[in-house]
């Protein structure tokens, strides 16, 4: 017997089947238990990464946070990847490193070496400027 109304391509998709199970009621561990299970069936290629998986996902979520259950206990769905950004995220191999033996210093004369008067003086206004702040 093959029907043609509407309602009968709505229920062979997975939204159509998750609403009219949404209808019936279930426990916020129920939802939380089926959104999880249609994640890793997903994430294991058992279940296609496609608009009807995006929104009955949706449709699940929307629920459970409807009758307040907290969206942070929920998994989190993983981002589609497009054909466009799998191309782009392939790394280019880089060529190998090489040392750079060059100075890390410019050539030139060396600074003179403070007095002990100096540098005593010196460590006096860093010592200064250390001070917390209240006093204590």
């Amino acid at each position: 017997m093959t029907t043609n109304s509407p309602n009968a391509s709505m229920a062979q998709t997975l939204l159509g089947r998750s609403k009219k199970w949404l209808a019936t009621e279930p426990t916020l561990q129920q939802i939380k238990a089926a959104l999880s299970a249609m994640v890793a069936k997903v994430a294991k290629g058992q279940l296609p990464d496609n608009a009807d998986f995006r929104s009955t996902a949706d449709e699940l979520i929307q629920c459970y946070v409807d009758r307040e259950g907290d969206l942070a206990d929920l998994p989190q769905i993983p981002e589609a990847i497009s054909q466009e950004q799998s191309s782009i995220n392939v790394p280019t191999p880089v060529a190998p490193a090489e040392f750079d033996c060059g100075s890390l210093y410019p050539d030139g004369e060396p600074a003179a070496p403070l007095s002990l008067e100096e540098k005593r003086r010196r460590l006096l206004i860093i010592k200064s400027s250390l001070v917390r702040p209240g006093g204590f």
